[in-house]
């Protein structure tokens, strides 16, 4: 694995539900909704995602570069609303082009549990992992 050749260790893969206990936090990788495509033939072929990282003060939930679909309410259904959440809004135009990819502003503040979030910031886009999996470190130290 291209992490522990550089000296990392203690990787963990993560599908989507999969979830990793580090340092007596417990980090979930989630669903996103992104297309992927790094060539001509593997369209769709990384696995997008985004992390809820739960903490003794409240959860942490981190949308990761996404668009505005169901996998918000899922979260909220299984860890209910996070103390800190941040939503992308990326390039959102054209919305008959980017609707797939990134959420716009009005779908950013329509959120169900948007309000009862203790604190919410926009983030900025982040980048898909080439694997099919999202690798998760811990330091050994």
């Amino acid at each position: 694995m291209l992490l522990q050749q550089h000296g990392l260790k203690n990787v963990s893969e993560l599908d989507w539900g999969d979830s990793v206990a580090i340092s007596g936090l417990k980090f979930h990788f989630l669903e996103a909704v992104h297309s992927s495509r790094r060539g001509l033939s593997d369209t769709d072929k990384s696995l997008w995602g985004s992390f809820l990282i739960q903490t003794p003060e409240g959860n942490i939930y981190f949308a990761g570069d996404t668009a505005y679909g169901r996998q918000f309410n899922k979260v909220y259904e299984c860890f209910g609303p996070p103390e800190l959440a941040f939503l992308p809004i990326g390039a959102y135009k054209p919305r008959w082009f980017m609707a797939r990819e990134h959420m716009d502003p009005e779908e950013w503040c329509g959120h169900t549990w948007i309000s009862t979030a203790a604190r919410v910031s926009p983030s900025t886009s982040t980048r898909s992992t080439p694997r099919k999996k999202a690798l998760m470190t811990q330091s050994t130290t």
